[in-house]
């Protein structure tokens, strides 16, 4: 048996197959997580413990991220064919829950798609595949300047860049979320963009059967031209999908609003977040 272990622990020995990463933890049903751009299973480093208590959680590091392989440049398309079929390989359940962030949502739902008797559950958080170049979005990030020379700088500029794009309000520059997203940017080894700008989520949601759950933080800032216009995509694909927007939360949702998020996941892949139908 696995055991319940604190977050910080998901930086131990993961186990590597077909080029990806997975990081176990706690019991029961199987529920497997996939991080965002510019990102690794970091990304739900808040909430291992709250779902390790209900789930066997199988934190992933897909492809040219975190502790996974090394990918060829490849482009977007490619990417997740080559991302899918080592997911479908690599989970060893022969049915799970899956719970996507953002980039890591476009490989969710392509899976969901393809492998309809695998995915229990699938539930999108963030997410992105909508095709949208995002001209005329205003975010200004700053130039990260020499970690080695201007610390200081440094971390400064990667708290201000996570207040324009993951939050919504910038952490301190020594809060510890500046050195997880610090972590994710040295181990980021693909350009995850080429995912995220692709036009296939809405036609892959359309294609799936399983129940799926949609939740945005309602300040995202990444979503252009508006969360509505995104939840109204959505709910056409899948007019039966569960959707949730919670306030006063950023792109990073299930950091931000981390009870909140982990509450709405327990119950839905828990199958009693099912009784409630599609909300707002």
């Amino acid at each position: 048996m696995t055991p319940v272990v604190s977050p910080t622990s998901l930086q131990s020995a993961p186990e590597r197959k077909h080029g990806i990463a997975l990081h176990r933890f706690g019991n029961g049903a199987p529920l497997v997580l996939l991080h965002g751009g510019l990102g690794s299973s970091r990304h739900w480093q808040t909430n291992i413990t709250a779902l390790a208590h209900h789930f066997e959680v199988l934190a992933i590091d897909l492809p040219g991220f975190g502790d996974a392989d090394d990918v060829e440049a490849l482009d977007g398309e490619p990417y997740v064919k080559r991302a899918v079929a080592a997911l479908a390989t690599a989970v060893p359940a022969r049915r799970f829950g899956l719970a996507a962030f953002s980039f890591g949502s476009v490989i969710a739902t392509a899976l969901a798609r393809e492998s309809p008797d695998r995915v229990a559950h699938l539930s999108l958080l963030a997410p992105a595949g909508f095709g949208a170049v995002p001209n005329g979005r205003a975010i200004s990030l700053l130039p990260l300047p020499p970690r080695d020379t201007d610390l200081a700088g440094f971390r400064a500029a990667v708290a201000h860049n996570l207040g324009v794009t993951m939050l919504a309000r910038a952490p301190d520059p020594n809060d510890p979320v500046v050195d997880l997203q610090i972590a994710n940017i040295a181990q980021a080894r693909f350009d995850s963009r080429k995912v995220s700008l692709l036009d296939r989520l809405p036609r892959d949601l359309a294609g799936t059967c399983c129940p799926v759950q949609v939740i945005w933080g309602e300040r995202d800032a990444l979503v252009h031209p508006s969360v509505t216009g995104r939840i109204e995509l959505c709910r056409a694909a899948r007019p039966d999908a569960t959707v949730i927007e919670i306030p006063d939360a950023g792109h990073w949702v299930q950091r931000e609003a981390s009870t909140q998020a982990e509450s709405l996941l327990i119950r839905f892949h828990s199958g009693r977040g099912l009784l409630d139908g599609p909300g707002r």
